[in-house]
C-alpha cells in the first residue's frame, strides 16, 4: 500500500491545477501549511494509476491498525494536494476533511509532537465553519495551535506557523506578538518570511511590537527597511530611534559585563552606524565607537570616531558614474542606485545632491575591505551649482584612513563649503575594482 502512495504522488506532481488564494496567500508566507516532506520517486515505480485508486491505496495505508503516524501524514499530504487541485468545491471540502482526519489520526498517535498539532489547526482553519463527517476533525484551531506552543516555546517554526494561523484568522495583535517572538528566537529567516512579517507593519505600534529592542535584530529590520521602503523608514523613524536606544542600552550593558566579546559589540556598532534613525542616533554610535576603539588601544580610531561625533551626518541624494573622463563637463548620474559599486576604477565618480542650508565639513568613503591601492593622489573633488558646469575644489583637502575589521575609511575634510553638487573622481585608469561597497554605503557627507 505505501508503493500505491509513491506511485500517486508521481501522478499528483503531473496533474497540475491551479491553487486557491488561500494557498497563493500560505505560499507568500513562506509556508504551504503541512510539513514539507521529501518523497522517493524512483523511476521504475512509476506508472499509468487512475487518482481514484492511488487516493484509495493511501487512506486503506493510513488506517491500516499497524500504520505509522508519518503514514498517515504522507496520506493527508496527498489528500491536500487533491484538494488543493479538485474542481469544485463539494470535491475540495471532501478532500480536506480526509486530510483533517488523517492528521487527527497522527496526533492521537503522537499527542505530544508539536507539530503534528500545528498542522492540525491549519487544516481545520482552512475548513473554517465547515462541519466534517470523519472522526477527529471537530476542535478549536486556536486552543489547538496554543497547545503546540506550550508544548514547544522555543521553537521559532512553530511560533512562525501559529502567527500566521492567527493573522489568517483576522487576530492580527496576536499575530504580531508571535512574529516578535519569532524574531526573538530567529536570526536567520528566510528573506521570504523576513518580507512576508515586514509587509504586516502597518504603523510605528506595529513595528515596536515586532521588532526586538536588541542587538542584532534592531539593525537587520532597520537595514530591511532601508533596502525595501525607506520612506516608510523615515516615517517610522521615531519608533527606530526607540527601539536603537534601547538596544545600544542592552548591548553596553552585555559587553560590559562580559556576555559578549568585543567583535560582537563591534559588529552591533557597525550596523547601527549604518541604520542610524537620526542623525543624534549616528552620534551617539560614533561615541561609543570611540569608547571601544580606546578600551582596544587603538589612538587612531579613538580619534576619528571622536571628532567624527561631533558633526553630523548629513541626508544627501547619490549618485555614480562610470568612466567619467570629463569630470568638469558631465553631469552626475545613476541616482538612488541601491546595489554595489566599485569606486577604483577608471575614472569612476561618486556624487551628490546637497539640499540648501548646510555645509560640508567632511566626505566619508567606506570600502567593505582594506585596499593599499586607492592612494590619495588619485582623488579630485569638483563642485557645480547646476551639475553642468564644475570646476576642480580649489582648498586644500586633508584625507585621512581608518583601517578596522568593517573595512576601510577614507575621510576628506574640508573648512566647511556649500553647493549645490558634489562630484569625488577616481582620477586613474586602473580597472581595479577593490574599493566595494553599495552606494548608500560607499559615501557619506558629514557638516
Amino acid at each position: 500500500m505505501l508503493r500505491g502512495l509513491v506511485l500517486f504522488v508521481a501522478v499528483v506532481v503531473c496533474l497540475g491545477g491551479v491553487l486557491s488564494a488561500l494557498f497563493e496567500l500560505r505560499a507568500q508566507s513562506g509556508w504551504d501549511g503541512l510539513q514539507a516532506m521529501t518523497l522517493d520517486l524512483s523511476a521504475g515505480a512509476v506508472r499509468a494509476v487512475s487518482r481514484e485508486s492511488m487516493l484509495r491505496e493511501a487512506l486503506a495505508a493510513a488506517k491500516d491498525p499497524a500504520a505509522l503516524p508519518q503514514t498517515q501524514i504522507l496520506a493527508a499530504r496527498l489528500f491536500k494536494t487533491a484538494g488543493d487541485q479538485a474542481k469544485t468545491p463539494e470535491l475540495k471540502i471532501d478532500f480536506y476533511c480526509k486530510t483533517l482526519s488523517l492528521l487527527g489520526s497522527a496526533v492521537q498517535q503522537r499527542p505530544f509532537d508539536a507539530q503534528y498539532l500545528m498542522n492540525w489547526a491549519n487544516m481545520r482553519q482552512i475548513l473554517a465553519g465547515v462541519s466534517c463527517s470523519q472522526d477527529l476533525t471537530s476542535g478549536n484551531f486556536e486552543e489547538a495551535a496554543e497547545t503546540a506552543l506550550l508544548r514547544h516555546p522555543a521553537d521559532a517554526e512553530l511560533q512562525y506557523r501559529a502567527a500566521l494561523l492567527s493573522l489568517w484568522a483576522g487576530n492580527k495583535t496576536r499575530a504580531l506578538e508571535l512574529f516578535s517572538r519569532v524574531l526573538l528566537l530567529a536570526t536567520d529567516l528566510t528573506e521570504l518570511q523576513r518580507e512576508y512579517i515586514r509587509q504586516q507593519i502597518d504603523n510605528e505600534s506595529d513595528l515596536l511590537t515586532v521588532v526586538p529592542a536588541r542587538f542584532p535584530q534592531v539593525n537587520q529590520w532597520a537595514a530591511l527597511f532601508l533596502a525595501k521602503d525607506p520612506e516608510r523608514f523615515s516615517v517610522f523613524a521615531s519608533g527606530f530611534k526607540d527601539l536603537q536606544v534601547k538596544a545600544l542600552k542592552k548591548g553596553l550593558q552585555d559587553y560590559r559585563q562580559g556576555e559578549i566579546p568585543p567583535e560582537i559589540f563591534f559588529r552591533h556598532l557597525s550596523g547601527l552606524m549604518a541604520t542610524a534613525a537620526d542623525a543624534e542616533m549616528g552620534q551617539r554610535a560614533d561615541t561609543e565607537m570611540a569608547t571601544y576603539f580606546e578600551e582596544i588601544g587603538s589612538e587612531e580610531g579613538q580619534r576619528y570616531f571622536e571628532e567624527r561625533s561631533k558633526i553630523r551626518k548629513l541626508d544627501v541624494a547619490r549618485a555614480w558614474r562610470a568612466a567619467d573622463t570629463r569630470p568638469a563637463s558631465t553631469c552626475l548620474a545613476g541616482w538612488g542606485r541601491k546595489d554595489r559599486v566599485a569606486f577604483d576604477s577608471y575614472y569612476t565618480t561618486l556624487g551628490f545632491y546637497l539640499p540648501p542650508g548646510r555645509r560640508v565639513k567632511m566626505i566619508e568613503l567606506h570600502a567593505l575591505q582594506d585596499i593599499k591601492a586607492l592612494e590619495p593622489q588619485f582623488l579630485r573633488i569638483y563642485v557645480s551649482d547646476d551639475n553642468e558646469r564644475w570646476r576642480e575644489l580649489g582648498e586644500r583637502i586633508e584625507v585621512e584612513r581608518i583601517s578596522f575589521a568593517g573595512g576601510v575609511l577614507m575621510a576628506l575634510k574640508i573648512k566647511g563649503s556649500y553647493f549645490k553638487y558634489w562630484k569625488v573622481h577616481f582620477g586613474g585608469a586602473q580597472r581595479n575594482q577593490g574599493f566595494v561597497n553599495t552606494l548608500p554605503q560607499i559615501i557619506n557627507v558629514y557638516g
